[in-house]
């Protein structure tokens, strides 16, 4: 994402003295793709974030019966 970010800044730097209409429509499209990008990027995390709260409890519960067991 990182990657992503640095790329759409330098490409806005070098679109910044524009004074065309198609190259600010250009850069706005651009800028609305990449933030449609880090949306969906952002919901991939948060599912995979959600995913592994919801496993934790159940791992962890796990482990404690293995350590009850092994004493």
């Amino acid at each position: 994402m990182y990657r992503m970010v640095f790329k759409m800044i330098d490409q806005l730097e070098q679109r910044r003295d524009d004074s065309s209409t198609d190259d600010t429509l250009t850069s706005l499209t651009s800028i609305e793709t990449f933030l449609e990008e880090i949306k969906e990027m952002n919901f991939a995390i948060l599912t995979e974030e959600e995913e592994v709260a919801t496993k934790f409890p159940s791992i962890l519960k796990l482990l404690i019966k293995k350590i009850k067991i092994s004493r």
